[in-house]
């Protein structure tokens, strides 16, 4: 048998056929508009590759066709509207659609508010984080910070909290 190999049962193996997970960092970013439009439709096009997800206090609020009103729509992102009863929000995000290695879900299960908005950010192999998007009207006696952040019961993980 010389010169020829002995069979192993490298054969008999299990495959993993499971493709791995590629994450990458979520960059976030935050900036208050003041309802500016051209500033809306400018900041997702000018940092579309520096930035995943952008919080929008403030965020410009129109006619979006067909007798609608709604946010600025930018390619490549995808806007996401806290659930309110009032007409025009104080907070949004957009989240881009480059991006498949994470989710952004909103949670109107914790608040359904126009001020406050409350995002999970899903990874796989990465525990989840919870972003909070507040719009804090100072000129209130009551802010919305501390009237509303002690009582909402966010989960047990990682939170951010971005606004103005």
């Amino acid at each position: 048998m010389s010169g020829r190999r002995r069979p192993t049962d490298s054969h008999l193996e299990p495959v993993n056929n499971t493709p791995a997970h590629h994450t990458k960092p979520i960059r976030i970013g935050q900036l208050n508009t003041n309802r500016r439009k051209l500033v809306v439709q400018t900041l997702p096009n000018q940092y579309v590759k520096d930035f995943d997800i952008l919080l929008v206090p403030e965020p410009s609020w129109g006619q979006i066709g067909g007798g609608k009103m709604g946010p600025v729509g930018a390619a490549g992102w995808t806007p996401i509207l806290p659930e309110s009863v009032e007409n025009r929000p104080r907070v949004m995000t957009y989240v881009t659609t480059g991006r498949v290695d994470f989710t952004a879900t909103l949670r109107s299960d914790i608040i359904v508010s126009g001020d406050i908005q409350v995002l999970d950010i899903c990874q796989a192999g990465h525990p989840t984080t919870t972003v909070v998007n507040v719009y804090n009207d100072s000129q209130l006696r009551h802010a919305t910070v501390s009237r509303h952040l002690s009582t909402l019961g966010l989960p047990q993980n990682a939170i951010i909290i971005s606004g103005d």
